[in-house]
């Protein structure tokens, strides 16, 4: 039968039996004839099945399991029940709390926060929750979700750029000389010191600033639910990165090859804006782009190879460019298709600023799934 037809009889809209199929949950016949899905009657029992144990409560994860036999009904409705006495406990404070606003007569005017009396961790993790949901209801569609993360690292990349061209001559130093410049006062004294300049110890000073800010980025992310602070933190992470970036190659490269670095990032931060908008491209052209890491993760290996060789034409170096190239389409395209897979249909500006700040502060992308992800960082290359 044709998924008109199947929504007749389950009663669920034709756009979640497609989304059910993509998780894996059910597996159409095609007709020969014209391709169309031909939904069984297997089909109908299973999606009247999914519908109950949605309405119940139970995850799409878990059903997952359920049909993969890797859970029992029996084990996955006593976890349920848990969560039930659980939500039941919850909700009696809540209703506690409401019928004393009642019985007291209370007003607006008189309304504050003493009247949440009673266990203070369960009233603090409800706020939180509170709060995110509040900064994540506006919804998305799949594309606008991704051209908001795709919008955003442009905006970081940009400022990258500009950052590069405003302080590319200050890191254009050599290791050799920032190093007798930071430590020409232990070996020289003060007056050799002088005479090196005083650049060097300045800028390791502002390297370890710099460090430390970025890490302070990635703290906030991780803990603050806030759509201000992820929005000034993304800002604060993008002006960082390339000073970083550049810093470190002070201290590791020779003199010719940061001369090279510093020649080439301007290109390279316009050609990484240029691969962002590629990928933007395919996800708007091919919706399912980003649900399979190892599409964007092939796309990275082309776009490195593209981007190696105009570094290389431009440097007359091939190892540097396709060095930094690999790094940076792999780093954006895989952490950009977790993204999407942690959001799990579920797609709001929040989520969307919260992927791009990931993806532009390596501290935080770190913080934020060590040990706290649904998603770890070896993601299902098969998903």
């Amino acid at each position: 039968m044709k998924i008109k037809e199947t929504e007749r009889l389950t009663g669920i809209p034709a756009a979640n039996i497609r989304y059910y199929e993509k998780e894996g949950l059910l597996k159409p016949g095609r007709n020969k004839e014209n391709n169309y899905r031909e939904y069984s009657e297997e089909d109908v029992l299973r999606l009247q099945q999914i519908k109950v144990l949605r309405l119940l409560g139970i995850t799409l994860d878990e059903i997952k399991e359920l049909y993969m036999q890797e859970e029992t009904l029996e084990t996955v409705i006593e976890h349920r029940l848990l969560q039930i006495e659980e939500e039941e406990t919850r909700l009696k404070e809540v209703r506690r709390t409401c019928e004393n606003i009642l019985q007291s007569r209370m007003d607006l005017e008189s309304l504050d926060q003493s009247i949440l009396d009673g266990d203070g961790t369960f009233w603090k993790e409800r706020l939180q929750k509170v709060l995110a949901e509040d900064m994540s209801k506006t919804l998305l569609d799949q594309r606008q979700f991704h051209f908001h993360i795709g919008g955003m690292l442009i905006w970081g990349y940009l400022l990258h750029l500009g950052v590069t061209l405003l302080t590319r001559n200050v890191f254009d130093v050599s290791r050799k000389k920032l190093w007798i410049k930071i430590f020409a006062r232990d070996f020289a004294g003060s007056n050799e010191m002088i005479d090196a300049g005083p650049d060097g110890a300045e800028m390791f000073f502002l390297f370890t600033v710099a460090f430390c800010l970025m890490i302070g980025c990635g703290i906030a992310v991780w803990w603050s639910a806030k759509m201000a602070v992820q929005t000034v933190v993304f800002h604060l992470s993008a002006l960082l990165g390339a000073p970083i970036l550049m810093m470190v190659t002070s201290f590791f490269a020779g003199e010719e090859m940061q001369q090279s670095i510093c020649s080439f990032l301007p290109v390279f931060w316009g050609l990484i804006i240029g691969y962002v908008l590629v990928l933007l491209v395919i996800q708007r052209v091919w919706r399912d782009f980003f649900r399979k890491t190892r599409y964007p993760a092939a796309a990275a290996i082309i776009g490195s190879v593209l981007i190696a060789l105009i570094g290389w034409f431009m440097t007359g170096q091939l190892i540097m460019p396709a060095v930094l190239d690999i790094i940076y389409t792999m780093y954006i395209s895989i952490f950009w298709s977790v993204a999407d897979i942690d959001a799990k249909g579920d797609y709001t500006r929040y989520s969307a600023v919260l992927a791009a700040e990931r993806i532009m502060n390596p501290v935080a992308l770190t913080l934020s799934y060590w040990s706290k992800s649904k998603t770890p960082l070896w993601v299902n290359w098969d998903r």
